[in-house]
């Protein structure tokens, strides 16, 4: 592996890892920040990446307040985002992840015509009342919630957003630990291989 090699994969891992405003500790998806429409493609927020299987809207829930709406209208029963990172659902379906790293969930405000299901990476399963004529606050506990690399919104409906997530609370670790050690050693190796370059070349 040459030095230009192991410094361009260092960058990679850098810019995967800070690029998309990855902060420590608890992070709540309010969806406040983005502008009311329908979403056909992958989008991130706060450091989150967001993939519907069709659309996603955001829409407001009550005066000054948005959330996060989805459903099958104009999909045609098939997949409109072409770049759907969850698995094959017919559902109108909505995955969450980290641009691979751990993360846990903590809490989330669903609301919808009909129960809504989130799945966890680990197996978690929450389900909520259905109907819920209110927002309703679904607790994450237990390890199956904890450390996760994704989470899946899933119910089937069409026409009109027919469930709404709102303040979806995560809590993340320290900046990739893991990621930063190893990091830390290709950065070793890189200045090891550069001094013995140098040495080699004296000789």
């Amino acid at each position: 592996m040459t030095t230009r090699t192991i410094a361009r994969f260092v960058g990679s891992v850098l810019i995967a890892l800070f690029s998309n405003g990855v902060n420590a500790g608890a992070v709540v998806l309010d969806f406040e920040s983005i502008s009311p429409d329908a979403y056909f493609e992958n989008r991130t927020v706060a450091g989150f990446r967001i993939s519907p299987n069709c659309h996603f809207d955001i829409t407001g829930l009550t005066p000054g307040n948005k959330a996060l709406g989805f459903d099958t209208s104009g999909c045609g029963g098939n997949h409109f985002n072409p770049n759907y990172l969850g698995a094959d659902h017919s559902n109108s379906d909505v995955y969450i992840d980290l641009f691979g790293l751990l993360f846990d969930l903590k809490s989330l405000d669903v609301w919808g015509e009909e129960g809504t299901t989130i799945r966890s990476s680990k197996g978690g399963v929450l389900t909520s009342p259905s109907p819920s004529g209110a927002l309703v606050k679904l607790f994450a506990t237990g390890d199956e919630w904890s450390d996760i690399q994704w989470i899946e919104i899933s119910g089937g409906c069409g026409g009109t957003p027919c469930r709404l997530i709102d303040n979806v609370a995560f809590d993340v670790s320290s900046p990739g630990t893991l990621p930063l050690v190893a990091i830390s050693g290709l950065m070793l190796v890189l200045v090891r291989h550069r001094r013995f370059g140098m040495r080699g070349s004296r000789s």
